[in-house]
């Protein structure tokens, strides 16, 4: 499905964009949260 591809593709960008264990925690709930309002407004 998109959605499964956009997913895979955020969590990719997370781990390129932070190298720090901590910081990509947080950025991952930030996208996951970010994830689930798109899904529910689309």
């Amino acid at each position: 499905m998109g959605v499964k591809m956009e997913i895979s593709e955020l969590m990719n960008r997370i781990r390129s964009i932070t190298p720090d264990e901590s910081d990509s925690q947080f950025v991952t709930y930030f996208y996951l949260i970010q994830i689930i309002r798109t899904i529910i407004l689309c």
